[in-house]
């Protein structure tokens, strides 16, 4: 990654503008390929048909699935013949270059590219060539490549029988799954997949099972899982899908491939009155995506000539909703590209062949966008080097690729869903369970659970827009706050200087400067107020925002002793697995809590994209370590938290777990019974439901909720509502059912921090030296064992 000059200050907010280009490889000369460059980051801009592309490569036909990708350049690997040696089009410099010949010229099997750590590996039956690093642009040092040789290296299967590929989390470890190849050791076509250290250059079978995926999988952070097209032709065409990564090493090799689910219910093509002659997905980052897809008219004859093609090209988002199923927001079409195929052969292959690339734009000299050194490229520059995720349109052929041709039942993310208008110029569109807010204004798409609308305060006499400048997406107080939430009352407030911010008393030193804090999207709500993320002094941090009800003065009593008391005891609290406090803030319509930021959201929310999966033990039980040893702490001190359980520990960056919502907490000496606005029934011990005096052992008995989630990925009482499980819990005695193959430790754990005595319940100290004694038995006898969430009715046990 290039470091960044230094900016002048007029040019810093117009230097974070960051743009998308989409570069596409298109038949459209009689000679060989073009390459097209779109710019996803204006989607307002028309694309303009007419426009020469930048630059034209002559190639053999017929064999579009040689072009790949390396670094910042695009590679025709088969070129005409009488070539020097392969064509390679850099998009940083826009320059044509030429890379030697490996190996495997004039070898006609279909490749396998993949880019891997800098290097470049191409797979063509029976060669086996390594490309090393592009040279610098001014080194006048020649590409090489690298030969393998060795039995152990070369691939054991053909690599035109390659059906799909995907990078491993680790960097170095690429999957692949062959299908339909003939073992010279067994009768009749094998399937399989198999893994390949491009470290120590070695491959090791999995198993006879393929990867549910056809062409790239990539590798998604956030969903923690792999995502690509779905490579079902029944069902399942036209889907996205998304499955558990598998192990790398040959002892995590299994029977079985991961299971796969697919995206909701809708699939991601239509069809109208055009036929799919293929699509690629492209990773973009940050669970962004985007769709290329190539279309032609109905009633063309197959072998007509000059054959139209129209591209489609639409990015999105995936993320889970509350139901733990994957589904897509920020939906965005692009303007089509049209052209014509420019020769009578029939294409081999019809999948477009598309590459993405972000591009920051840096300088600003004479009213244009510049490069470093001066020279203007198209009005912007790479600050970043270039991040091409592999070959995208090397892999897939007749069989195992599947070109989606004749298909007539494709749907676009979205179709024939309910839309409906709402306030404030703001569309709510339903999508089988999810919904997506959609700004008129702007076009914005996100993701949210119920109509936005303006929240309307008696304190709050109109939008505040005085010394602001609104554009589009954003709102910028010169000195004070920036946030893009214009039209968010709860924001507005806590930067309007008509609200002076009142003394945190006892507590001033933790008082936050506004000036230093930037606010981001709202991604929760409660009953009282919102959750935002956002930037304080350059840090990613939770702020909570609380909306004081003046209309109701006993709400307003309770509100305000919550928020002192979380105040109080964040300022207390210093541990490594409670949530960090940043500060707090105080207006007279709006109260402000800023903490740390836990980018890998609460453990419910984990625990729901895990759902009838495979939980890892030793995470399991290294996490619950994190909680007993944070809640030690809690109580070492004289707290209770009194509110324990999933969705109130977040996972940081890590894998860590932070305590965090102390809002309901309260010194120990305080036992009278508990409202029933305070706790959530199903990790409430039965005292605290009966409204009965407690102590911290209410904390041990959510404790051993928390744990069996933890163990079994599983919500607890799922079969109950939370008011059936309260009963349950206080009449009947039910507990949750510890599944058969759990380890005796982690049951006598549960068992004892559930009892409906509290004096049962071990305190957390020695609820950590169990876990500790459990996590090294693990170590030692188990050794990376998993259980599988295959608990059946009845989920409880009397």
């Amino acid at each position: 990654m290039s470091k960044r000059p230094s900016l002048e200050p007029c040019c810093r907010l117009a230097a974070k503008r960051r743009r998308q280009f989409l570069y596409l490889v298109l038949d459209d000369w009689e000679r060989g390929y073009s390459i097209h460059r779109v710019d996803l980051s204006d989607s307002a801009a028309d694309v303009d048909d007419d426009e020469p592309p930048l630059v034209r490569m002559e190639v053999q036909h017929r064999i579009s699935w040689s072009i790949t990708a390396h670094g910042s350049k695009i590679l025709a690997m088969q070129p005409s013949v009488g070539s020097p040696g392969i064509p390679a089009f850099d998009t940083e410099t826009l320059a044509m270059s030429v890379c030697p010949w490996p190996e495997s010229r004039g070898t006609f099997r279909k490749p396998l590219f993949a880019s891997v750590g800098g290097r470049l590996f191409a797979m063509v039956t029976p060669c086996f060539d390594v490309l090393g690093s592009p040279p610098p642009l001014d080194s006048k040092s020649p590409w090489s490549w690298t030969s393998i040789a060795a039995d152990s290296s070369m691939p054991p299967f053909p690599s035109d029988c390659a059906s799909c590929h995907a990078l491993h989390p680790d960097g170095r470890t690429l999957f692949v799954s062959a299908k339909g190849w003939r073992s010279p050791l067994a009768y009749g076509d094998r399937d399989g997949t198999f893994s390949f250290d491009t470290e120590r250059l070695e491959w090791t079978r999995h198993g006879d099972w393929l990867l549910p995926f056809r062409g790239q999988a990539y590798y998604d952070a956030d969903l923690d899982g792999l995502v690509g097209f779905c490579s079902d032709k029944g069902e399942g065409a036209g889907y996205l899908c998304v499955c558990d990564v598998p192990l790398a090493t040959a002892a995590g090799s299994c029977e079985h491939p991961p299971p796969p689910w697919k995206l909701g219910e809708d699939r991601l093509f239509r069809a109208d009155s055009n036929r799919h002659r293929g699509a690629r997905l492209l990773s973009m980052g940050n669970s962004c995506y985007c769709l290329v897809e190539c279309l032609a008219r109905r009633d063309e004859e197959h072998l007509r000539y000059p054959r139209h093609r129209v591209l489609r090209i639409t990015t999105f988002r995936l993320k889970y909703d509350g139901h733990g199923r994957l589904r897509t927001t920020d939906l965005q079409a692009h303007p089509s590209k049209h052209y014509t195929v420019a020769h009578k052969l029939k294409e081999a292959i019809l999948d477009p062949v598309a590459f993405w690339q972000p591009l920051f734009l840096q300088h600003i000299r004479d009213g244009r966008w510049t490069a470093e050194k001066g020279r203007a490229i198209d009005c912007c520059m790479m600050v970043e080097g270039p991040n091409f995720a592999g070959m995208i349109g090397g892999i897939g052929g007749h069989d195992n690729g599947g070109n989606f041709c004749d298909m007539a039942y494709y749907r676009k993310i979205g179709e024939g869903s309910n839309m409906s208008i709402d306030s404030l110029n703001s569309m709510q569109t339903s999508t089988h369970g999810g919904s997506i807010a959609m700004s008129v204004d702007n076009s914005s798409v996100g993701s949210c659970d119920s109509h936005t609308r303006m929240l309307n305060h008696p304190g709050l006499k109109g939008p505040v827009v005085g010394n602001y400048s609104v554009g589009g997406h954003s709102i910028f107080r010169h000195g004070r706050v920036s946030h893009a939430l214009s039209d968010d009352a709860l924001a507005q407030a806590l930067m309007d200087p008509r609200y002076p911010t009142e003394t945190l008393k006892d507590y001033e030193e933790w008082t936050i400067d506004l000036a230093k804090l930037h606010m981001g999207m709202p991604f929760a709500q409660g009953a009282f107020g919102k959750l935002y993320r956002g930037t304080y002094n350059g840090e990613d941090v939770a702020i909570k925002l609380l909306e004081k009800p003046e209309a109701d003065p006993e709400r307003t009593g309770l509100m305000e002793q919550q928020f002192v008391q979380e105040v109080m005891m964040l300022a207390t609290l210093r541990h490594q697995n409670i949530v960090k406090f940043i500060g707090a803030c105080r207006k007279p319509v709006v109260w402000c809590i800023v903490t740390e930021y836990a980018k890998g959201g609460s453990v419910r929310q984990f625990l729901t994209k895990r759902q009838n999966r495979s939980v890892p033990l030793k995470l399991a039980v290294k996490q619950a370590l994190d909680v007993a040893r944070g809640m030690a702490y809690v109580h070492g001190l004289g707290f209770i938290h009194r509110d324990l359980k999933s969705d109130n520990l977040l996972i940081a960056g890590d894998k860590s777990i932070k305590i965090a919502d102390f809002g309901v907490a309260r010194i120990e000496v305080k036992t009278e019974g508990m409202t029933p606005e305070t706790g959530t029934y199903r990790w409430m011990a039965p005292e605290m439901i009966q409204h009965r005096p407690y102590d911290q052992k209410v904390d041990v008995y959510s404790f051993g909720i928390v744990l069996w989630e933890l163990i079994t990925g599983m919500l607890p009482f799922a079969n109950m509502t939370a008011v059936q499980a309260a009963f349950a819990v206080v009449n009947k005695g039910v507990r949750p059912a510890i599944p058969h193959d759990c380890l005796p430790t982690l049951g006598e754990i549960m068992t004892r921090c559930w009892d409906p005595n509290p004096d049962v319940r071990p305190p957390f100290t020695e609820v950590v030296r169990m876990l500790e004694h459990a996590e090294m038995e693990i170590l030692s006898t188990v050794r990376k064992a998993r259980f599988r969430c295959c608990i059946s009715q009845p989920m409880t046990t009397d």
